[in-house]
């Protein structure tokens, strides 16, 4: 019965273990999609609105952002764009289960973010919005391919381990 038992436990583990892999899939692909529609946002305040970027940012919340704008919103009076920006991604970026490079190159926008005309914001947030659409294209096409797989495999080598254990 304690070996049926653990059987058990260790194909749960091993179903809930590939539903996480592509859960975060999912939230990297929300992620990316949700940021694509904010730079566009950023855009357009930027270049009509003619507002500071600290009250952008303080408006543009939603769940899968992660708190990524609020984050550097609060901690931009204290530290500047450029601190409060690179912790925002780094804390952000590890509950979307974002990859190092793309990390990477959202760090770089807000080293740049705040440091020139609004022709020269704007070209930088349609560079940033060209980088993340083409990212967010492969995390739809991963997201396709390889969530049904983590899913599956995480269920076969559950039913697997059971039938071998039992």
């Amino acid at each position: 019965m304690l070996r049926f038992i653990g059987s058990l436990a260790l194909g749960a583990v091993c179903v809930m273990y590939g539903s996480e892999r592509a859960a975060q899939l999912m939230r990297r692909r929300d992620f990316l999609r949700r940021f694509c529609g904010a730079l566009s946002v950023i855009e357009t305040e930027i270049s009509f609105g003619r507002r500071a970027l600290g009250d952008i940012f303080s408006e543009l919340d939603s769940p899968e952002l992660y708190g990524l704008f609020t984050d550097c919103a609060d901690a931009l009076e204290k530290s500047g764009i450029r601190n409060a920006w690179h912790s925002a991604v780094s804390s952000a970026a590890k509950m979307a289960g974002l990859a190092a490079d793309e990390q990477a190159e959202l760090i770089s926008l807000g080293t740049e973010l705040g440091r020139s005309d609004v022709e020269g914001q704007k070209n930088i947030l349609r560079r940033a919005a060209a980088y993340a659409s083409a990212r967010l294209e492969a995390a739809e096409d991963e997201y396709r391919r390889m969530g049904r797989v983590y899913r599956s495999c995480g269920l076969l080598v559950g039913a697997l381990l059971i039938l071998i254990l039992i």
